[in-house]
């Protein structure tokens, strides 16, 4: 919804320019001033109302990736618990291991097993 009200915007803004280029040999430097500045404050509406909306769903996309690593850090300190390990290390932080001790097929499995609700909130201009 809101997509395709800010696509509407830009196209918008795209014709107003237009306009002000075509009517640059008719209108005085004072019209033209003016239509410019009014273009101008549009533009600067749209950047903000596109930005916010960005901003939202940035949030959003953060907040249930937070969701979904919560999950895994218990799914992963049962397992620690439950198989009697003290240290767990990801892809990133060890030398070298064999694959043998790899657990990612444990806490993906155990992560498939979780029904998650997660829904994003609306973007609602103010």
């Amino acid at each position: 919804k809101y997509k395709s009200t800010l696509k509407q915007e830009e196209k918008n803004l795209e014709n107003q320019l237009k306009e002000i280029e075509s009517s640059k040999v008719i209108l005085s430097n004072n019209e033209i001033s003016n239509m410019i500045d009014n273009y101008n404050i549009k533009l600067q509406n749209f950047e903000n109302d596109v930005n916010e909306y960005n901003l939202h769903y940035q949030n959003q996309i953060s907040s249930i990736r937070n969701i979904i690593i919560e999950e895994i850090i218990e799914i992963i300190e049962n397992y620690a618990s439950a198989n009697q390990i003290d240290l767990i290390l990801n892809s990133t932080n060890y030398l070298m291991a064999s694959n043998n001790i790899n657990i990612t097929n444990n806490i993906e499995t155990e992560l498939n097993k979780i029904i998650f609700e997660l829904k994003f909130d609306s973007f609602e201009k103010n």
